[in-house]
């Protein structure tokens, strides 16, 4: 992962910025890393619909925050996800308890 930190001396100052995702401006405004930087070591980014590349920081400065776009679902994340609710915990319900607790229920009832 390639990260930047923002100078102190810009708008957001300190900011850490994830240049391997793309990036969203609160205008809604996307941007990725063109995998260049300036001559002072500022990233240059663009949009996707082809305006020259920016600096990082006054694009920051110009659009506001720029977050990390989300990342798309693959289907690995998917399988991961199913599989840890899926997985039975040390205090989850086994068939037999169930069975044990519906005949309890079920004595209670006669």
């Amino acid at each position: 992962m390639r990260t930047y930190t923002l100078p102190e001396n810009t708008v957001a100052g300190g900011m850490v910025v994830d240049l391997d995702r793309p990036l969203t401006a609160v205008d809604g405004s996307r941007w990725t890393w063109t995998g260049t930087r300036d001559t002072t070591g500022m990233p240059l980014v663009q949009t996707t619909d082809g305006t020259p590349a920016a600096r990082l920081s006054l694009v920051y400065a110009m659009r506001g925050p720029l977050l990390a776009a989300p990342r798309t679902v693959t289907a690995a994340d998917q399988k991961a996800a199913l599989t840890a609710f899926t997985r039975p915990g040390p205090h989850d319900p086994t068939p037999r308890t169930v069975a044990h607790l519906l005949n309890r229920l079920h004595r209670r009832a006669a």
